[in-house]
């Protein structure tokens, strides 16, 4: 069992570490904002994926109410992905 857990420890600081790549790779092309460190963007995003994601899994297999459906979701995800794109230079 702990042998398991390291594993799946190590493939998490994998994943991390590569999302953070593909941030800090965006950041150098111009496309992402570069204000914010990679992993600061990779956890306010995650952290919101998760969030969402578990209130439509509450709303779909619990019957709790939480005032959005599945495209609401969807859309405020993408707005706020769109905030962490740099502005085109003028």
């Amino acid at each position: 069992m702990q042998k398991k857990k390291r594993e799946i420890e190590e493939e998490n600081r994998k994943l991390l570490k590569r999302v953070d790549e593909i941030i800090e790779e965006g950041q150098k092309m111009g496309v992402i904002d570069n204000t914010l460190k990679p992993g600061v963007i990779r956890q306010i995003l995650g952290g919101s994926t998760q969030l969402l994601t578990y209130g439509l899994f509450l709303q779909n297999h619990l019957d709790e109410r939480v005032g959005y459906e599945e495209a609401d979701a969807y859309k405020g995800l993408l707005i706020l992905i769109e905030k962490f794109r740099k502005p085109a230079s003028q």
